[in-house]
């Protein structure tokens, strides 16, 4: 749970916390080269269902996580622009690639809750996907991607 409450400003309503669902990449096998994205990590929002990507498609420099961790958590207008955005990608992404931490951690670094490890059946929407993610394997970090999704449906 990503806490929300006292964090966004008080014109804005939203709910108390985020629910994320954090589901580790499945096997991976080994790339070609870098470009070569072999698993993904997905996010899963509970609380997406009415957030809406505004511009069409993924936006290099702004990973899934990230969209999680700094855009979801601030849902004023102007933070969604376009304008807003491109700026928001041009600084760095703590929550994406080459990170050596996992994001369950990176999420516990800003206030999060983790729950415990569960294995589940679902159904999700995907909203967002990039390729700014990366993940240990066989002694390197590999870059894969990230999906940002919001459940049709969650069973354990």
């Amino acid at each position: 749970m990503l806490p929300l409450k006292g964090r966004l400003p008080d014109q804005v309503t939203g709910p108390d916390a985020l629910t994320v669902w954090i589901i580790d990449p499945p096997e991976i096998t080994h790339p070609r080269d870098e470009w070569d994205f072999s698993t993904a990590f997905v996010f899963i929002v509970e609380e997406l269902g009415e957030f809406r990507w505004p511009i069409g498609w993924f936006l290099s420099g702004i990973s899934a996580l990230r969209v999680v961790a700094e855009v979801l958590t601030d849902p004023r207008p102007e933070t969604i622009s376009y304008d807003a955005l491109h700026r928001l990608a041009a600084s760095p992404d703590r929550f994406g690639r080459w990170q050596s931490d996992h994001p369950v951690e990176r999420l516990r670094g800003i206030g999060g809750t983790v729950g415990r490890p569960r294995v589940i059946d679902t159904v999700y929407k995907i909203e967002y996907v990039t390729d700014e993610q990366s993940y240990p394997y066989d002694g390197e970090q590999l870059r894969v991607s990230d999906i940002l999704a919001y459940p049709l449906y969650i069973a354990e």
